[in-house]
């Protein structure tokens, strides 16, 4: 994220200061060259010459073309000074540039580590506690033909909390960048037919009416397990905000370069701001945070997208929304 500052406000500057350079130089070389250009056409010199030796047209002609012969290295000349004085110019500015962009961010991409190096550490010392309240609550419940309801509800959160620990977890790994790919060759609807087989009794509680178009075969070369993730929150995602009765669509395509996993479902219309800010992390559309998610799933599939070189996008269209997996 912050490479990719740098470089915006690199390139700003570079354009910045080129134009500028462009526009000086320009004027300079077309008044100078206006200057040379709108002199006296013909004009003589009082000189003394020998009768018989010279004409004086012939004078004349030759200190005309004299006069133009210098006017025309004189811009020759004009245009190389510009142009080296360009060249060290832009040099100098881009490593100005990039000194005061480095200086500029530094703080801000320590505080950002700072907050990163946080959140790793507090999910790892969460990890421990969580673990051993869910371990007492699921010995206590053991002992009980009916448990409390209080207790099904501190397991409730507690298996929650264990989520939302662990996705912040991988999220620091991802930002990290811990985990290696791992390569493989494999077909990729035979893992999104998969994890359809693992979700389908939650699409037939919800009366999902679900359609795939998923083309066999399909070979690419990637990260198996982090593709499977990636369609795994993405068809998750679809069936928690399909209401009861909705549909969705799925489909796996290849355009002869890449591969393409659209997952579409119906939904209301999200305004625009929303749509741009849902693979932001904690952030959720529904402003009522009745959603039993944290807002880190898209982040998390996006995190890994970036992070195995694939790419995703949201659109949403005559009532759905659409996303596009493309590897």
């Amino acid at each position: 994220m912050f490479n990719r500052l740098r470089k915006h406000f690199i390139l700003t500057v570079m354009s910045l200061l080129s134009t500028v350079l462009i526009v000086s130089f320009g004027a300079i070389y077309i008044t100078t060259a206006s200057r040379i250009g709108n002199g006296p056409a013909r004009r003589s010199l009082p000189v003394e010459l020998q009768v018989g030796s010279v004409n004086s047209d012939d004078f004349v002609d030759y200190f005309y073309q004299q006069r133009q012969m210098d006017a025309s290295n004189g811009l020759r000349d004009l245009a190389i000074t510009l142009i080296l004085i360009g060249g060290i110019t832009l040099i100098a500015g881009y490593f100005i540039s990039k000194f005061i962009a480095d200086r500029a961010i530094k703080p801000v991409s320590e505080a950002y580590d700072k907050q990163k190096q946080f959140i790793a550490n507090a999910s790892h010392e969460l990890k421990t506690p969580i673990a051993v309240i869910d371990s007492n609550i699921e010995a206590e419940i053991a002992g009980k033909k009916q448990p409390s309801k209080w207790l099904s509800n501190i397991q409730s959160e507690t298996g929650r909390m264990d989520k939302l620990v662990s996705e912040l977890l991988m999220l620091s790994r991802l930002d990290a960048r811990e985990n290696l790919l791992t390569l493989s060759k494999f077909d990729p609807s035979e893992v999104v037919e998969k994890i359809v087989g693992n979700v389908e009794p939650l699409i037939k509680e919800k009366s999902i009416k679900l359609s795939q178009n998923n083309e066999k075969p399909l070979m690419i070369e990637s990260d198996k397990d982090k593709i499977h993730q990636v369609m795994t929150i993405l068809i998750d995602n679809a069936i928690k905000y399909t209401k009861d009765g909705g549909k969705i669509e799925i489909s796996t395509t290849s355009n002869k370069k890449h591969v393409e996993f659209t997952v579409k479902n119906s939904h209301k219309a999200i305004p625009v701001e929303d749509i741009e800010r849902l693979f932001d992390r904690f952030y959720q559309a529904d402003s009522s945070h009745n959603s039993t998610g944290h807002g880190l799933g898209l982040a998390i599939a996006k995190a890994v997208t970036d992070s195995i070189g694939a790419t995703i996008e949201v659109s949403q269209s005559k009532g759905f929304v659409y996303f596009k997996l493309t590897v």
